[in-house]
């Protein structure tokens, strides 16, 4: 048998398996409309145990997804093609088939929320949302709207199978960035849920995006592009590296350690703290009348509140505004006029295992383009 005529033969054995997986998919659906929860998941287990068939039940997965209505059902598909993912399956699929089921819950669970505005009470007998609610009030809702209960105890499944997926394609996650629904829903909801709160910062992450780092102190500015990162806390690590030169000239923290740089890429997830002389605002807090950024000029907001002075480590810089394509910081060192400016101690984390931070062609810019950036910085 020639080589064209094997795979075409394997061809055909790969789409026949594909098919009988999507059959078993169906009845595993069925079982979970039918209230047979439990045996749903034993069986969809005992398929994930089967390797040969691993690359055939993927692919019954992620065409099965889009269109299964059971949020249950739904959700433990989701997982198991996440486990799939991590042991090497393609993400892309995966990360562009949850994105719709993903949506669909969020809608559902957004409405238990809206229901429940003005029925918290102190001491009541189940916590959802933002406080607490009574038992009676939840057989009310179930009997009314089950669906919005049974969306908001699935939402933490749907975020292993998005991180698994998403992180491991970016042009998958810029996909996500780019749906408004889903990110309008993710803010929304916020912190009331882990997986709204995580996934709001993976939406915000910064991919391969170009920054403008002002120094104002001694007049230079220097382009660098970012990608992978999430927050303050890995951006000033990694500038502190790739941004060392105009640092050391503004008397601000040495360059991070070896370690502490490979944690923002790959092994272990935690480094030790990085000591940060640096302090970095938003172009919006820069004083026409000093040239140097003012605390109270500006305020700002990150996951953990509001503020005016110099960036905390939970900004998320993909909020900063977009000038002439990229994103400006102003950087400042801890001898710069103003407010007493002391060291930080940062925390070196990658928090979503696949998403490696770096800081990539840090170059500075000639006289000219310096201060045509100064300028647009002012305005």
């Amino acid at each position: 048998m020639s080589d064209v005529a094997r795979a075409h033969r394997k061809k055909i054995a790969d789409q026949a398996n594909v098919r009988a997986g999507m059959r078993e998919l169906d009845r595993i659906e069925e079982r979970f409309i039918a209230g047979e929860a439990h045996d749903a998941r034993r069986d969809l287990f005992e398929l994930l145990e089967d390797a040969n068939r691993a690359e055939q039940l993927y692919t019954a997965i992620v065409t099965l997804l889009p269109r299964v209505r059971h949020l249950e059902a739904g959700a433990a598909l989701a997982m198991a093609g996440g486990s799939l993912v991590e042991d090497g399956a393609s993400a892309g699929p995966l990360g562009r088939a949850i994105i719709e089921p993903i949506v669909r819950s969020l809608v559902a669970g957004r409405r238990l929320l809206d229901a429940l505005r003005g029925r918290y009470v102190e001491d009541g007998d189940v916590r959802i949302g933002e406080g607490e609610v009574t038992e009676k009030t939840m057989n009310e809702l179930t009997a009314s709207d089950a669906e919005s209960i049974v969306a908001w105890r699935l939402l933490d499944e749907w975020y292993a199978p998005a991180v698994a997926s998403w992180t491991r394609d970016l042009t998958v996650l810029r996909e996500a960035q780019c749906d408004e629904q889903l990110c309008a829903l993710v803010r929304t909801i916020g912190d009331a849920t882990p997986t709204t709160e995580w996934l709001s910062r993976l939406l915000a992450a910064v991919l391969d995006a170009p920054f403008v780092v002002l120094f104002p102190e001694i007049g230079e500015a220097w382009r660098v592009r970012i990608d992978g990162v999430l927050d303050m806390a890995q951006l000033s690590v990694l500038l502190a590296q790739a941004l060392a030169a105009p640092i050391r000239r503004i008397r601000g923290s040495k360059p991070p350690s070896a370690d502490q740089l490979a944690t923002l890429r790959e092994g272990p997830q935690i480094g030790e703290p990085y000591g940060c002389t640096v302090h970095y605002y938003p172009q919006e807090a820069l004083d026409p009348a000093t040239g140097m950024p003012r605390d109270g000029r500006h305020t700002w907001r990150a996951p953990g509140g509001t503020g005016s002075h110099s960036l905390p480590e939970d900004f998320q810089p993909g909020t900063l505004t977009l000038r002439e394509g990229a994103r400006i910081l102003v950087a400042v060192g801890p001898r710069s006029p103003g407010t007493l400016r002391g060291t930080r101690e940062v925390r070196v984390a990658r928090p979503f295992e696949a998403l490696a931070a770096r800081a990539l062609d840090a170059s500075q810019l000639d006289e000219e383009t310096t201060r045509h950036w100064f300028a647009l910085s002012g305005r």
